[in-house]
C-alpha cells in the first residue's frame, strides 16, 4: 500500500507542477513572438526589444531564461522534453523520470 500512495503522490506532483508549467509557458508563448523551436528548447522575443526567453532541458529540469543569463527551474524530474512547432500550435510532450509522459499542446495565434 505504501508504494502505491508514494507512486500515486508523485504522479500527482508532477501533475500540478506540469499543469503550472503550461500555464507560465502558454502566458509567455502567446505574449512573445516564437522565434526558435527546437527538440529540447523553445525561443521567444519580447516585441519592441531585443529580449529572448528561452526553455530548454537541462539535466533533468526544464529551465526558463531571460538573455541566457541566470535560469529558473520551471519543471522537474525531466527525462526528455520535446517541442514540436505545429500547425495548431506548440506541442510539448515531456517524459518524466518516473516514466509518466504529459503532453501539451498551445495554440499559436495567426
Amino acid at each position: 500500500m505504501l508504494l502505491k500512495t508514494e507512486e500515486y503522490l508523485g504522479k500527482s506532483k508532477n501533475n500540478i507542477e506540469w499543469h503550472i508549467f503550461l500555464n507560465q509557458t502558454e502566458h509567455d508563448v502567446l505574449n512573445k513572438k516564437l522565434k526558435n523551436v527546437y527538440p529540447y528548447e523553445i525561443i521567444l522575443e519580447e516585441a519592441g526589444s531585443l529580449d529572448t526567453i528561452t526553455y530548454a532541458q537541462h539535466g533533468s529540469k526544464i529551465r526558463w531564461q531571460r538573455n541566457r543569463a541566470g535560469y529558473v527551474p520551471v519543471l522537474n524530474r525531466v527525462k526528455q522534453v520535446k517541442f514540436q512547432n505545429q500547425p495548431t500550435g506548440l506541442l510539448i510532450d515531456v517524459t518524466f523520470t518516473n516514466e509518466q509522459n504529459l503532453k501539451g499542446l498551445i495554440p499559436l495565434a495567426k
